[in-house]
Parts: C-alpha cells; structure tokens; sequence
C-alpha cells in the first residue's frame, strides 16, 4: 500500500511542528546520503593546509587539488542517488512511532468508515475521532538520529575534523594562499593576496631532502641591515609580481 503524500495535519498539531518535523527528517537524509563527502572534504583540506602536498615537489599542490576534485565528485554523486526527500507523510509517522502515540492519531486524519454507517457505529466513529483529537495533542518533536555515528565504525569523521583543525593551525595565515594554490592552481597571484602594493613576492619550492614544505617570501625594500635570506641548493623559485595601475 502506498502512503499517501500529504495526508491532513489534524487540527490539534500545530503546522510549525509538522514543519519542523519533516525539516529534521530532510536534515537526516542529507547527512545520510553525503557525509563520505563531508568527511573526504575535511581530511583533504587538512592535508593541503598542512603543506604535505608540497613534498612531492611543484606539482603536488595541484595534483592533490585534482585528487579532491575526483574523489568528491564521486562521492557526491553516490550520494545524490542514495538522497530522498521525505514526504509529510514520513514526518507524521516519525512523530508517531517517537510519541508513542498509539493507533496512528497523526496518519489517520483522513480514514474514512467504510459502507454505510448505523447511527450506533456513527457515534463510535466520532468517539474514536475525538481520541485521536486529544491523543495529538501529546505529540512531540524528535532529535535528529546519530547517523553518522552508526556508519562510522571507524571514526572516520572524528579523525578527518582533527586533521583539518591541525591543518588550520599548522597553515596559519597561509591558509588561503594554500587552498588556492591546490584547488585553483592557474591564480599566479594567490600568495600575494592581501599584499601591499607596489612588491615582489618570491615562491620557493625547497627540494625534497630537505623535508621542508613550499613557501613564499613577499616585501618590497629591505632596510639596511637585513639578514640575507638562505635558500637550500636545487630548490625551485618563481618570481611573482602585483602591480597596481
């Protein structure tokens, strides 16, 4: 039997309840069906704030970016197929089966007797109405379910939000220029974004042996005195520059 799509709220619920009921539910199903992309979103930001990709040499930032790209879209669109929007009916039955609020007063709202009804069974049909009546009125809203919880034996989750905060404290102010430079590798000018005007901004990619991530040294003149600036040998190095006309 299929239920209907939009049975009549009865009376005795107020209509922000049953919204509010169905806006939890849309809420669950959202979670359900795209928290793997959540959760590869989180670590993958983490990772690239923490200038890892930088140890594979110039081409890692922007191959840890197409990476992201792959592995999200994949995980999106499984989860849009998995995604289903649940119908005012579902929101009922939920408050129902949450209550518990016996003989379906919320779903029943639009039962009807069936045949032709006797004066006796008349009266039994709008007792039985008026119980429902009384009997939605207890209804109440219910938490969201741990879904994640229940799908993540592994702690997935937990692990990618750790990484992403350590990313965030690791990259510092960098952290935009970082997740520029991997999720939009062709914006030459992403390091000096919110430079001063007027400067020269030099990349400096160290080489491997180091273990020494990437970095980006930006300022006009030099006051006299200054320390020279020490560059391992064999590290790459690009010349950048923001001229404001």
């Amino acid at each position: 039997m299929t239920p209907p799509s939009a049975p009549r709220t009865p009376p005795s619920l107020p209509a922000w309840k049953s919204g509010a009921a169905r806006g939890l539910l849309i809420l669950e199903s959202l979670v359900r069906a795209f928290w793997p992309a959540g959760v590869w979103t989180m670590g993958s930001f983490g990772l690239i704030l923490s200038d890892l990709p930088s140890l594979l040499g110039l081409w890692g930032p922007g191959a840890a970016g197409a990476l992201f790209y792959i592995g999200f879209l994949w995980l999106a669109v499984a989860g849009a197929r998995k995604f289903r929007w649940p119908s005012p009916y579902d929101a009922l039955r939920r408050i129902e089966r949450t209550g518990p609020l016996a003989h379906r007063p919320l779903t029943s709202a639009d039962d009807r007797p069936s045949g032709t009804q006797s004066e006796s069974s008349g009266r039994l049909w709008s007792l039985a109405r008026e119980r429902a009546e009384q009997e939605a009125k207890n209804a109440r809203l219910f938490a969201p379910q741990p879904i994640v919880t229940r799908r993540d034996p592994f702690a997935l989750a937990q692990g990618a939000g750790l990484i992403l905060i350590a990313g965030l404290i690791v990259a510092g102010a960098q952290a935009p220029a970082r997740l520029t430079q991997a999720l939009w590798p062709f914006d030459e000018d992403a390091d000096l974004k919110g430079a001063p005007d007027d400067v020269l901004s030099l990349r400096i990619t160290p080489p491997a042996y180091t273990g020494l991530g990437a970095f980006t040294v930006t300022g006009g003149r030099l006051p006299e005195g200054t320390p020279p600036l020490k560059i391992p040998q064999g590290a790459q190095m690009k010349l950048l520059s923001l001229i404001h006309i």
